[in-house]
């Protein structure tokens, strides 16, 4: 929605749509981040393991939460243009 104010300049609004997603990739975000920081604290914490086994098991969970992420995403896209 465009929306212009007396001077005739555009002003910049988020319809509800916009707000949603925007919202919606900052929980992703967060959510990826506080996983990747749990995997980190359980594998280097509480197995007493390396610092290398708890980056590649955070890095591969968010690899495959991606993953998940973009193949939903198609899908949603696929069934709304049939």
């Amino acid at each position: 929605m465009q929306v212009y104010d007396e001077t005739n300049t555009k002003i910049n609004e988020m319809n509800s749509q916009d707000k949603m997603v925007n919202g919606s990739a900052w929980m992703t975000g967060g959510s990826i981040l506080s996983r990747v920081v749990g995997v980190l604290y359980i594998i280097r914490i509480v197995i007493n393991g390396e610092v290398v086994d708890a980056v590649s098991a955070s890095t591969f969970g968010a690899f495959v939460r991606a993953l998940f992420s973009a193949l939903y995403l198609l899908f949603v896209i696929w069934r709304k243009k049939s």
